[in-house]
């Protein structure tokens, strides 16, 4: 422009020739996205509001632009504003890539056999978007455009949000800040159960309570079931004890379709104790050892690591107060936990179709047999920390020994039910199980595999699985030996130590932990790279 006024002619204008390019660039490296994801989803926000800033207040802009460009002529601004229409949702295509790849190229023809997909990381965007928050600043574009030269109706507008800001004070502290969820719809329901005779009297047995998420725009076909562990309900999934979103909503934003089950005889799935058995109520001290401040205990050589409670870990802290508060007692029976839990999975996978099944901990051993019940329906296992270790369970003594080896629970290496074993078992006594002579790491227990030759696990091959353990964790020194054994069954799980990815100090209960977040957009990437766009005959659920 300035060029034009002096008289210079105009050869070319290339915001009208539509060539791909990127005009500008934001570089970091990958370890620094996976440790740091939260600054950049935060930087990545401030960028998206900018450009609605830019859009909406051109006097402001202006008057920006002449601070730093050092001139008042109006018609710079005008011409830059045109040039540079920036899009809210600012992905780089191949083809943008492609050009600057062929021109650097020029220079160094190893650059050209680059993929251009390398180079780029489209997950802070889509992660935004599954959130709502683009959604979310346009539409607060519309609204000031629509307010634009109405100064009574803005009036209203900051009154309304001066009564917004007001009513989000008063919510309880850690409530975040992200956007309102948009849902299609949500509710509940109850799988399984049967009527049962107890006293001449019939009861309902058996069932298993499912709350439902389904968001406005799901852009995943498959849903995600989350299943809880020992002494909790779903509530482990569905929030934080400092008043945060938990995975269950976090998943929800991301475009997931989410059910959240209690576990048969807990929680709002009945319990009845003549048909169920004794239970059993963990005490505080439970908690303190094994997973709020178990760093004060180092009953196993890695619980010194954890530093992601949200709170300071004491009986009186506030978040401590909220866990304890949400335990609930547990079938005394392991085993017959199982054979409750299964089936009731299995008829909710017979309900809403093809899902995804997350298990954690305790239901580990539920997540095993409803696969190989289901293999054709089940999607992906995300087992997160699951029961183990294979057979044999462990027992943490501190130190210098740390171990103790305890009772056979696992009859059928990873869980108690039935699998499909090939050569097949009649029952889980001819299973034979052999403990290998040395650790595979100084912190680290001996694991019990199958005894050669290793019968193979064939229903289990056939859907993707991920095991993820934390750093600091009771499953630290053992999990690896579940992840031998399925293996050594022909089963290839994926096993991400959060560790290895710079995200250091989780506990078993990362889940409710102060970078949660950060733990489930690992487990979504993973889901992304592992599972292949469905069939058009697949039963997807759209409840």
């Amino acid at each position: 422009m300035t060029a034009r006024k002096k008289g210079y002619p105009l050869l070319v204008d290339g915001s009208q020739l539509n060539i791909p390019y990127t005009s500008s660039i934001i570089a970091a490296r990958r370890s620094f996205i996976q440790k740091e994801r939260p600054v950049v989803l935060n930087l990545m926000r401030a960028l998206i509001e900018s450009i609605a800033y830019y859009k909406t207040h051109k006097e402001e802009t202006f008057k920006i632009m002449g601070k730093y460009l050092r001139t008042q002529d109006r018609d710079v601004f005008e011409e830059n504003s045109r040039v540079y229409n920036h899009n809210l949702r600012p992905y780089a295509t191949n083809e943008m890539l492609e050009l600057s790849i062929q021109e650097l190229g020029k220079s160094d023809p190893n650059i050209l056999k680059m993929n251009p997909e390398r180079f780029v990381d489209h997950s802070i965007l889509k992660e935004l978007e599954s959130m709502g928050f683009i959604n979310h600043v346009a539409e607060s574009m519309v609204l000031s455009k629509a307010v634009e030269g109405r100064p009574h109706m803005l009036l209203k507008i900051c009154f309304a949000a001066a009564l917004f800001i007001l009513t989000a004070a008063m919510r309880p502290a850690g409530a975040g800040e992200a956007p309102p969820m948009s849902l299609a719809r949500d509710g509940w329901f109850y799988v399984g159960g049967h009527m049962t005779k107890i006293n001449d009297k019939q009861y309902m047995t058996g069932q298993m309570y499912v709350e439902y998420r389904i968001p406005a725009r799901k852009s995943h076909p498959y849903p995600i079931i989350m299943v809880h562990g020992a002494f909790v309900s779903g509530t482990n999934y569905t929030g934080t004890p400092d008043g945060r979103e938990g995975w269950a909503q976090y998943f929800v934003r991301q475009g997931y379709a989410v059910y959240v089950v209690d576990q048969v005889g807990k929680g709002r799935s009945s319990y009845v104790e003549q048909a169920y058995g004794p239970t059993e109520l963990a005490d505080s001290q439970n908690s303190q050892r094994r997973v709020v401040a178990q760093e004060k205990y180092n009953l196993w050589p890695q619980a010194h690591l954890h530093t992601q409670w949200p709170g300071n870990g004491e009986p009186d802290d506030p978040s401590v107060q909220q866990l304890l508060a949400s335990q609930i007692p547990d079938i005394r029976d392991f085993t017959k936990k199982q054979m409750l839990n299964t089936p009731a999975l299995i008829a909710l996978l017979d309900k809403i179709g093809a899902a995804i099944i997350m298990v954690h901990s305790q239901a580990g051993a539920f997540g095993w047999p409803v696969a190989d019940a289901r293999p054709n329906l089940v999607k992906a296992i995300l087992a997160i920390e699951p029961n183990g270790p294979p057979a044999y369970s462990v027992e943490f003594i501190g130190a210098p020994d740390y171990f103790r080896q305890g009772q056979l629970g696992l009859t059928y290496g990873i869980t108690a039910m039935p699998l499909t074993y090939s050569p097949p078992v009649a029952s889980a006594s001819e299973l034979s199980f052999a403990q290998e002579e040395n650790a595979d790491g100084p912190d680290l227990v001996k694991c019990w595999m199958q005894a050669a030759p290793a019968r193979q696990l064939p229903n289990l091959q056939k859907m993707p699985v991920l095991v993820l353990s934390a750093e600091a964790s009771y499953h630290a020194p053992y999990d690896h030996c579940t992840v031998k054994y399925l293996r050594q069954a022909g089963i290839r799980p994926t096993w991400i130590k959060l560790a290895d990815l710079g995200i250091h100090g989780n506990s078993h209960v990362m889940m409710l932990e102060k970078n949660n977040k950060q733990i489930a957009a690992v487990i979504a990437r993973w889901l992304d790279k592992s599972l292949p766009p469905p069939k058009k005959d697949n039963r997807i659920s759209t409840r």
